[in-house]
């Protein structure tokens, strides 16, 4: 029924590696340290700290070896390397390992942006599909039965604000999808924001329980999709 997607998404630190999730904090601490005589004046002006931590930002002394650029206090809106088209691999694979995992005969066109942000783990997305005009409540009822991981979030903000972060979802497997609501554009496009811990979906043959817990310091190569978990998490639960 989806007769094109894009997908915006906001990939955490840990997608790139462990080096990079502790360079995101080893960044974190030293804006926290060039700040710190600004944070411990409350009565400061807020522009001046402001100006302070884009100043450090700015400069040589953020740790960005892994990044090649500052992610704490930013963004990155490149991943991987460039393809044809304009693209970065990481957008690129949107669409080959989409249809890939749906075993289409006619592929689903999937384009969008993949930028890093800083999160330490659970990459988010922001989505945009075409349907043949059906009612919200029929695509709602669709998504959350497209497999037992998928919580469907209220459109609310408390709801959102609670269940919808990569903070609510680090450590499980389920995939929240929230914010879910037709467009002004058009009555036959609907949006959604999901969630989900992609440290947790990765190499399902590779882990069993014993190595769960490690998965929260190490990313190997959490981009090499499955389409469904670990068996052995996915039984007992991840620790």
């Amino acid at each position: 029924m989806v007769e094109w997607m894009t997908s915006m998404t906001y990939q955490a630190a840990s997608g790139a590696g462990a080096k990079n999730m502790r360079e995101l904090i080893a960044q974190m601490a030293a804006i926290g340290a060039a700040a710190k005589a600004q944070l411990d004046r409350p009565e400061s002006a807020i522009l001046d700290l402001d100006r302070c931590v884009a100043s450090f930002l700015r400069g040589d002394a953020v740790p960005t070896a892994n990044f090649g650029a500052p992610l704490a206090g930013s963004l990155i809106a490149w991943i991987d390397r460039a393809v044809e088209a304009g693209q970065t691999r990481e957008e690129w694979k949107g669409y080959a390992e989409t249809n890939k995992i749906l075993g289409t005969t006619k592929p689903i066109p999937v384009d969008g942006i993949c930028v890093r942000i800083g999160a330490m783990r659970c990459h988010s997305q922001a989505s945009r599909s075409s349907y043949e005009g059906r009612p919200l409540d029929d695509l709602t009822e669709s998504i959350a039965k497209g497999n037992p991981w998928v919580k469907i979030v209220p459109n609310s903000k408390e709801a959102t604000l609670k269940e919808l972060t990569p903070a609510a979802v680090t450590g499980e497997l389920t995939v929240p999808v929230g914010r879910i609501h037709k467009l002004n554009i058009g009555p036959q496009y609907l949006t959604a924001f999901t969630v989900g811990d992609q440290l947790l979906w990765a190499r399902p043959n590779r882990c069993d329980v014993s190595c769960a817990s490690s998965l929260s310091t190490s990313a190997e190569d959490p981009h090499a999709v499955s389409g469904r978990p670990n068996p052995v998490l996915a039984r007992k639960g991840p620790r």
